[in-house]
Parts: C-alpha cells; structure tokens; sequence
C-alpha cells in the first residue's frame, strides 16, 4: 500500500523537498555565519589550523597544502586522526576506542599527529586548541563522530572542503557526493576539476548566489602536486615493464554504479603474467572489492583466499593493499583500469592506459581523457595493447600530453600553495 506521502503528485513531493533546502540552506548559513563571526573577531598573533583526517587514503589530498601550512611561522599546524566510523554507529557505545587507522597510517608517514580518541574512550574535543581553519577531506558527516560533524564545528571555525577524488562522473553524482547538510557548512569548498564546479553552481537556485560567487572555487587538484616530476619528466629504466591493473568492486549496472571486469577477466590475467614473467603486475582492487564479493555471494572467501595465494606464487605478480597507492602510480609504466577517479592522476603523469569501461556518463574532463586512452572490451584487446605498448608504440601519447596541458591549470606543484593561500585570506 502506497503512503500519504507516495500519493502526492510528483510536483507538490518536489516543492516539500525545496522547501526543506530552503530551510537547511537557511540554518546551515546562518551556522556558517557564526563560525566566521567568530574567527574574525579573535586577536591572535598565531593562528591554528587543523587537518581533519578520518579516511587515511584521503591524506595525499591535502599533503601539498599541509606542506606549505607547516612553511608558516605565524600559523599552529594540528593533524587530527579520526578513526573510521559508520553511520548506524552510536557515539557512546565504545566508538572513541576503535582501532584509528588514520593515526596508525600517519604515525608511519612521520606525520606530528594527534588521536582524536582517547585510551579510556573518549573524544577530544576540537575547541581545545582554539581552531581558526579546519580541512575536511571527506564530504560526509554520516561517517564522523558528532562532535567533529562539520555543522557542528562550523560553529566556532571556518571550514573547508578539498576533495580527495578527481571526480570523473557527470551530473548525476554531484547531490551524492556533496550532501547540503555538509556543504553549506563549509567556508570554502575547493573542486578538483572546472566543470564539476560550474555543474554543482548551475544547480543552486537564485537565492543561493553568495553560495556560489564566494564559496565555490576552482584552483587545481591538490594531489596533483604529488607527481610534479613525472610529469616534468618521464625517464624509463632498463628495470622490467610493470603493469597495474585496478579493477572496480561494483558488479551490476546500477544507474548510479559503473561495473567491474575483475570477474570476466582475472583468470585471464594470471594466465596471461604466470607465461610472460618479464612483466610486472602490480593489482590494486578497490578497496571494497573482496569484502563486497564475498558477502554478495560473488566469490567465497576460500576462491579469494586461493586468488590471493596464486599471487604470492608468482615471481611477478603481486596484490598492492597499501593505504597509500602513490607507490604504484608511480612504478607502473601502463595502467589497465574500470572507471576510478585514479585514472586522472595516473594519466597526468605522462603514462597511457588501457580502459575497460565505457564513456557513460562520464564528465567534460572525464571525456577528453578517455577519449586518449586505449579502449579494450575483451581479453584479446588488452594484451594486444600490452604487446604494442610494451614494445614502445604509444600511438596516442602527443594527443595525451596535449590533453594534460588542458587539466593542469596552473604549474603542477603550485596548486596546494594557491590553495592554502585562499584559505588564510578567506
């Protein structure tokens, strides 16, 4: 039986939803308005920034504007550890005592860091060291604790947002990616590519324009910064040619989900590097992708277990489950690849890719650099660009770096300074 709610007509169900934005874009402003207010108003000869990280992978995101940050000698630098934390979870149930991956993950990195949870289980709270500016690198409250919710902290800080994916998707994913109850609360939200920015701009109805015109800002991905010299300079070694290969956990056609290769091809791929031992193959799943197969009844943990132990076997074959990822982009010479926002970072160095995916739904960036890729829809095509590519014929690589030129928007290693100087003059 259909609800009161299922009933109505689609028009009046769509003008309870503005009304309700209209209400969360009031309050959430009006919390923003507050948190600024009272920065603005503090005398301090130095000023405090904290790093908020709650996603250890999200890290090199943010790593060139915590460098320039930690330049600064007038300005108190905190990197904040949150541990990994899920929505149905409550906040008084032993949460505060769960294993913190990020600070572990920090800790190894040689980062200063401080761990959001204490020994005897409880929080820290943020207004301890009187922050000024606080970076979130992930744009969903629902997997913060409450005291750090950015609604929450918004309130006594300015709060920006630096996202730690080059978003290659359309349209469709913007409302999902960024949430009004985490958005609106931000000072700055910080894009990684221009025409995610003006979609998400074209979105917002009339009454939004300072929103827009002053709280949306384009300057450059970040994390593009991490590989300044590859793209400077591509120079190869006699070392052996390494692959990468990184598939993707989804496994249906969902409108929201672009689907995996990993089970049409992966017996494939180690037959194919088990006969030809001077190739390196480096595979990174998603993370999500062996949990997400073995609850969803897709493979057993045992098939798993064995997948993984054929691995090992293999003199050239190894599984990359670091939390940093950059090791690889870095050593592979070719990437074979679903759809990943990793795409965009690996292809920025200079480097061609096989994708096995479609342009559906793709973004304007999305488009121009898979368009310069290598499309593959069967087992066949890939090794035959394998072969080609590792025998030196890389047919598209001017039209490639042409297409570099293009993303980059300024000089690749400056981007995380124009950042970090729009937000202190904020």
């Amino acid at each position: 039986m259909q609800s009161i709610k299922e009933k109505l007509p689609p028009s009046i169900r769509n003008a309870g939803k503005a009304v309700k934005s209209f209400g969360r874009y009031c309050k959430l402003t009006s919390r923003h308005n507050e948190g600024v207010k009272a920065v603005n108003r503090k005398k301090k000869d130095k000023r405090t920034m904290i790093f908020l990280v709650n996603f250890p992978q999200a890290w090199s995101s943010v790593k060139s504007v915590y460098d320039e940050a930690k330049k600064q000698e007038d300005l108190n630098v905190i990197v904040f550890a949150v541990p990994q934390y899920k929505a149905f979870e409550d906040d008084s149930i032993n949460i505060a005592t769960k294993y913190n991956d990020s600070y572990e993950f920090l800790k190894m990195e040689g980062i200063d860091v401080v761990k959001a949870n204490t020994e005897d289980g409880h929080w820290i709270d943020l207004r301890k060291y009187d922050p000024d500016y606080v970076i979130y690198m992930r744009s969903y409250n629902q997997y913060t604790p409450k005291m750090y919710k950015s609604y929450n902290v918004c309130r006594y800080a300015k709060c920006f947002y630096l996202p730690y994916a080059y978003g290659m998707l359309g349209d469709k994913m913007l409302n999902i990616v960024l949430p009004e109850n985490f958005t609106y609360t931000m000072h700055r939200i910080f894009f990684a590519n221009e025409s995610r920015k003006n979609a998400y701009a074209k979105e917002q109805p009339f009454y939004r324009r300072e929103f827009v015109n002053n709280r949306l800002k384009f300057l450059g991905f970040s994390r593009f910064d991490m590989f300044k010299s590859s793209v400077a300079k591509r120079n190869y070694d006699e070392r052996e040619y390494t692959v990468a290969w990184m598939p993707r956990w989804a496994t249906d056609d969902k409108p929201d989900q672009k689907p995996s290769h990993f089970m049409t091809f992966y017996k494939e791929f180690l037959n194919y590097f088990y006969e030809h031992t001077d190739v390196k193959l480096i595979i990174r799943p998603h993370p999500l992708m062996f949990s997400s197969y073995i609850s969803n009844g897709i493979m057993t943990e045992e098939e798993v277990n064995s997948f993984k132990k054929k691995c090992k076997e293999a003199s050239n074959i190894e599984i990359d489950e670091r939390k940093d990822y950059s090791v690889t982009l870095e050593e592979a010479d070719l990437l074979i690849a679903d759809y990943t926002s990793l795409i965009a970072e690996f292809y920025i160095m200079g480097k061609p890719i096989i994708y096995c995916d479609t342009a559906d739904n793709l973004n304007e960036e999305g488009n121009k650099i898979c368009a310069t890729t290598y499309n593959a829809d069967d087992f066949g095509e890939i090794v035959k660009y394998i072969e080609l590519l590792k025998s030196g014929h890389d047919s598209k690589q001017t039209i490639r770096n042409n297409v570099i030129k293009e993303l980059l928007p300024g000089k690749t290693g400056e981007i995380g300074k124009a950042i970090f100087e729009e937000i202190i003059n904020s």
